[in-house]
């Protein structure tokens, strides 16, 4: 699997963090990772995704 980036893209970063979660939970359901793997990649998406998003918080909050 590649290595996930959150940074600025086209995509804002909830979309790539759906993404990246689906794509996760399709490989745990076609067997190719253990569901214990597929939890660890999402445990680590999800800080990954958590401390993006505490970091540029105010560039959320102004787009709205």
């Amino acid at each position: 699997m590649t290595r996930i980036k959150f940074s600025p893209s086209d995509r804002d970063p909830f979309t790539d963090f759906r993404i990246n979660m689906e794509i996760i939970c399709n490989l745990e359901e076609g067997g190719k990772l253990t569901p214990e793997e597929a939890f660890s990649k999402i445990k680590k998406l999800y800080k990954k995704f958590k401390t993006f998003f505490k970091e540029n918080r105010d560039e959320f909050i102004e787009q709205d």
